[in-house]
């Protein structure tokens, strides 16, 4: 007897244990009368056991029939709920995300995505980890992330990206800095001030972005100090080792120690863009990256 004839004969013998009426347990079921009594004495045969009386006047449960039914009624709520959890999986709605990203994305952008996803998807467990953007290209070539949030970097022709935020730099001074009080500032004034920067390896491409902003200003930053994260950005800068560049979106960081002031005279602008493999993303990937994509879409 196949697994797909047992559900059925449960399903038989529940509609008329509770329906106490074989006609009607026949129609609730959408049979005919005969095939449904007929499936009832297979699971009765196969169990060894009757499981209903039956008389011309009523049917009515035996003692083994009263054990048998809550048993069935279980198997059933199982097997509904199983194809239930398969169909959530199959759709992304169920399962894990592995979710690199940048110091800086978790200011802004992270709780901007990462909080309405869970809403949305409260059953697609989110593994977040802070990598740098050379760390994340070799996360997504082994494997151990699904989708990297990194800084621009180069084109790889098996991966896709799209941006998910842009904007612009802010210059960071301690608080007892001239420049602190100013509503703006133009680069060119900052040639002989030193500077706080995120090493080259940890991000190439945003480095190179800070470099050609410098160029465009006419001269070279002399970089004193470098710092792994925006935190230790911030920190150092607070501290008088130099001035810092930043995106504008860490300027949301209260520290009494510095100010945040904004950079005028450059049409450079600060990125964030989702990488990933779209041959290699689980189900559960795609639906985030199909939900930063209508989030963007919405912000833009």
């Amino acid at each position: 007897m196949g697994a797909q004839m047992e559900m059925h004969q449960l399903r038989y013998f529940v509609a008329v244990a509770e329906e106490l009426h074989f006609g009607r347990a026949a129609q609730r079921e959408n049979v005919s009368q005969p095939p449904l009594s007929l499936q009832i004495k297979k699971l009765e045969e196969e169990l060894g056991v009757l499981l209903l009386e039956r008389t011309k006047r009523r049917v009515r449960l035996t003692e083994a029939g009263a054990a048998f039914l809550p048993e069935a009624r279980s198997i059933l709520a199982t097997a509904k709920n199983a194809k239930h959890m398969a169909l959530q999986a199959h759709r992304g709605e169920i399962g894990q995300v592995r979710l690199g990203f940048v110091h800086s994305a978790s200011l802004g952008y992270l709780p901007q995505l990462v909080e309405p996803f869970r809403k949305a998807f409260p059953l697609v467990k989110i593994c977040l980890e802070e990598m740098t953007v050379t760390e994340q290209v070799e996360a997504l070539h082994d494997g151990s992330i699904d989708i990297g949030i990194v800084r621009p970097l180069v084109e790889m022709p098996e991966w896709e990206s799209f941006q998910v935020v842009r904007e612009g730099f802010t210059l960071v001074v301690p608080v007892t800095h001239a420049m602190a009080g100013q509503d703006s500032v133009d680069l060119r004034s900052l040639r002989d001030e030193n500077f706080v920067f995120t090493p080259e390896h940890r991000s190439p491409a945003f480095y190179s972005q800070l470099m050609r902003i410098f160029a465009k200003s006419g001269f070279v930053p002399k970089v004193v100090v470098e710092a792994n994260t925006v935190y230790t950005t911030i920190g150092l800068v607070g501290t008088g080792a130099g001035l810092g560049i930043l995106p504008e979106s860490v300027s949301c960081v209260q520290i009494p120690s510095v100010r945040f002031v904004p950079i005028r005279n450059t049409s450079e602008t600060a990125e964030l863009q989702m990488v990933y493999q779209p041959d290699r993303l689980t189900n559960s990937a795609r639906k985030m990256v199909d939900f930063a994509k209508a989030l963007a879409k919405h912000q833009a």
